[in-house]
């Protein structure tokens, strides 16, 4: 489970930003909270909701542990014809391409909580650093400074010898995970298995889990099942069907051409109780990002994994989005600890009856152009209130400003930021 993760200097995220999983002290049901021990509050949050205008940076958030994780996965097995780090600086401000980037996460495995993290410039990692906390007190796994490495006595291994081969541009968790490393690639593993959706695509290369099937059949989709086919072989009940405009002969064109792939086709019920299978890429914009969004929610709740969404309630129902975050917020669907974060423009969700104030955040940008994240628990707010709309008439911030100024007057005393939750 992810407890908290912080970046620095990544597109418009300028200075450093944290968004937490750790659930507030706020009276709210907690019914939905994961047991962890291992946190102050003793409890995380199964999902949270990122909210704020266009071209606030709410997706650099996802991105940014997009670029962590590949970075965790990729930076020693790119090997040195592949130099430099990959990264993408806040280029507003001359001196933030020059200054280092920092991703840090803090994660519970084993029923222990570690950190992880590292700094980059575009040539090299500045440092890394992997602390345990067992019984609470930081124990050292490992440090990298400059070059140099500090081991930990509890870290066994090959650690003298992977160091050697770890380069300049890699970090020292990707090498000794590709050298198998056997402490440092269960962390490895831990990143390998977060799933992030950033683009909804519905080219899935597995079968689909039949409770997604299920799923899109309560919310009234009409399908009823899928199929696989294997390309070029066109189905019986659709051989004598002509083919009426441009795109659908692309689309067939396109099958032919990759003979060695296999098609995933949805069933329909038709007025005579049969089924009819359609392609994919034939299905509604909503049903195809339902089908890849549904598919990667089970596998977050099978394995206890954390799943990030991007654009989240895109081309989706409200209905149909509330129903997604239901899954990871009822101990019955999610008894093995998964967490969601999406971001979102949908302003309905925020009165979700399962969802508690410190669920949702919010993304504004200053007047440099620089992401601020926070919380929706920075401000003075009651367990009854109408948080979707005191979202909209402006009292969180992060909407466009001439939005609000059509509509009721925010009150000074109304959107004050404070420390403390307020019931």
């Amino acid at each position: 489970m992810i407890v908290r993760f912080s970046v620095a200097n990544h597109l418009s995220i300028r200075d450093e930003n944290t968004l937490s999983f750790v659930a507030s002290s706020s009276r709210d049901d907690p019914t939905s909270l994961l047991p962890c021990p291992v946190v102050a509050s003793k409890y995380l949050l199964p999902a949270a909701l990122i909210y704020g205008a266009n071209g606030s940076g709410k997706s650099n958030i996802v991105s940014a542990l997009y670029e962590m994780r590949q970075m965790v996965l990729d930076s020693h097995s790119r090997g040195p014809l592949y130099s430099g780090v990959f990264r993408h600086p806040f280029v507003l401000e001359d001196r933030y391409c020059q200054n280092i980037s920092k991703y840090e996460i803090d994660f519970v495995m084993g029923g222990v909580l570690n950190s992880y993290g590292f700094t980059a410039t575009d040539d090299e990692f500045k440092s890394e650093w992997l602390y345990s906390f067992p019984n609470v007190r930081r124990r050292v796994l490992f440090e990298r400074t400059a070059g140099r490495f500090v081991f930990g006595r509890e870290l066994k291994g090959q650690n003298t010898s992977i160091a050697k081969l770890t380069r300049p541009d890699s970090l020292f968790l990707s090498a000794a995970a590709q050298n198998g490393h056997e402490t440092l690639s269960r962390t490895f593993e831990f990143f390998a298995k977060i799933l992030i959706i950033s683009t909804l695509t519905a080219q899935l290369k597995h079968d689909l889990d039949p409770r997604v099937i299920n799923f899109l059949r309560n919310i009234d989709t009409g399908i009823t099942g899928f199929r696989r086919r294997r390309v070029g072989e066109l189905p019986e009940e659709r051989s004598s069907m002509p083919t009426f405009s441009a795109s659908r002969q692309a689309l067939a064109l396109s099958r032919i051409m990759s003979k060695d792939q296999d098609r995933l086709e949805l069933a329909h019920q038709c007025i005579d109780g049969q089924n009819k299978f359609l392609d994919i890429d034939e299905e509604s914009m909503g049903t195809r990002r339902m089908v890849v969004l549904l598919d990667a929610a089970f596998q977050a709740l099978d394995g206890g994994r954390t799943l990030f969404v991007d654009e989240f309630d895109a081309s989706l129902h409200s209905h149909a989005c509330e129903a997604v975050l239901r899954l990871f917020c009822s101990p019955d669907s999610n008894p093995n600890g998964a967490q969601i974060l999406a971001t979102v423009h949908n302003t309905s969700l925020i009165n979700s009856p399962f969802l508690r104030r410190d669920q949702v955040w919010f993304v504004e940008k200053d007047q440099h152009g620089a992401s601020n994240l926070y919380p929706l628990t920075d401000y003075r707010t009651r367990k009854g209130d109408d948080f979707e709309l005191g979202y909209l008439q402006g009292r969180y911030g992060a909407v466009p400003l001439n939005t609000i100024q059509q509509g009721v007057e925010v009150e000074a005393e109304d959107s004050g930021r404070h420390d403390e939750d307020t019931e």
